[in-house]
């Protein structure tokens, strides 16, 4: 895998945030969840994720 600086990657090609992502699903079922951070922290990638793959890192 190499570098894609200012593009889209696929939700299949996100690794390393399935426990963070099974947490916002546990979140999800009580509240809301703001998700925030620095830019380039790969935010977009794990709401695309989700949405790509609901409840699958649950």
């Amino acid at each position: 895998m190499k570098a894609n600086p200012g593009g889209q990657v696929a939700p299949s090609d996100v690794v390393g945030r399935d426990s963070l992502i099974s947490s916002f699903w546990d979140i999800l079922e009580r509240q809301s969840l703001v998700l925030s951070a620095e830019r380039r922290m790969g935010k977009t990638c794990i709401i695309k994720k989700m949405q790509a793959e609901p409840g699958v890192s649950k």
